[in-house]
């Protein structure tokens, strides 16, 4: 009920705010679709990256579920604007492989397990603030500055029924800020097109749970720290239904990565033991359709 009231009296204010100037000061925009990606890391065998190169990797396959996104934009002044989304993939299918090596370049291996990863979530929440600098009536360009957070939490669970106790967990945060630019090509009274390329500059850090892992600490097992950086691009088709409502179809396209780093071990009988880690890795796709509501 709380939360009803609360959005009564933001569309209130709206409406307000749009009466006063005539302008579209807020647009308020929910989209519902399908994502599915990949990820992985691997870490050397010591901190100078050696003995071997690649010791032991962990890749996620397929991860993928429906994914909801709530954004909203609003013109303060002029040209300037505020934008804030947030967004969260509820994993419902998705394997991963857990490898290890003993020789460099991935030859030898000494250990390999395939696991479910049907479960987990991966959300995202972002702040920024730009506006229209190019506006000819038929196009327009608009870049927007601003801070964003992202997350998963990803696991390893046995369906199989050979460890049924299996439920390790890695969870990870690329944080920092991003440039994103958002162009609009008009169509005609109802149809326009978007396109937006937003380019994240992060550091990424993560915790592990390996619950089955006796010599390991818990529930902390280990952690990484690396810096990296990400791409998101995506398209959308708009129909203006009304002077107030609007929908869209659309997808988009990431892709993050980090340079190498540090992975630091916590044993359970005390101290900690350090590697290098190669570096994470993370790419994948949606596609969304929504409606927005202008005011």
């Amino acid at each position: 009920m709380k939360n009803c009231w609360l959005l009564s009296a933001f569309v209130l204010a709206a409406r307000i705010g749009m009466a006063q100037d005539g302008r579209e000061k807020v647009q308020l925009s929910f989209r519902t679709g399908w994502q599915q990606e990949s990820y992985h890391w691997s870490i050397a065998g010591n901190s100078s990256g050696q003995n071997p190169n690649v010791y032991s990797e962990l890749k996620w396959r397929r991860i993928s579920g429906p994914v909801m996104r709530l954004a909203i934009s609003w013109n303060l002044w002029r040209w300037l604007s505020l934008y804030a989304d947030g967004s969260r993939l509820f994993i419902t299918g998705g394997k991963v492989t857990d490898t290890d090596y003993q020789g460099d370049n991935r030859q030898h291996v000494t250990y390999q397990g395939v696991f479910d990863s049907d479960k987990g979530n991966a959300a995202s929440w972002s702040l920024g603030a730009g506006g229209c600098i190019l506006d000819n009536g038929l196009f327009s360009l608009s870049p927007i500055l601003g801070y964003g957070v992202h997350t998963q939490a990803l696991y390893l669970v046995d369906h199989s029924g050979v460890y049924t106790q299996l439920n390790s967990s890695y969870k990870t945060h690329w944080k920092g800020p991003y440039l994103k630019v958002i162009s609009t090509l008009w169509l005609g009274p109802h149809w326009q097109a978007s396109a937006g390329l937003a380019y994240h500059q992060v550091v990424y850090t993560a915790s592990a749970d390996w619950n089955l892992i006796n010599t390991f600490s818990h529930p902390v097992s280990f952690r990484h720290n690396a810096n990296g950086y990400g791409i998101d691009a995506n398209a959308e088709l708009h129909y203006r239904l009304t002077h107030l409502l609007s929908c869209s179809l659309g997808g988009g396209y990431f892709n993050w990565q980090t340079g190498r780093g540090t992975d630091e071990l916590y044993l359970s009988a005390g101290g900690t033991d350090k590697t290098q880690m190669n570096g994470a890795f993370r790419n994948g796709w949606r596609v969304t359709g929504g409606i927005a509501a202008h005011f």
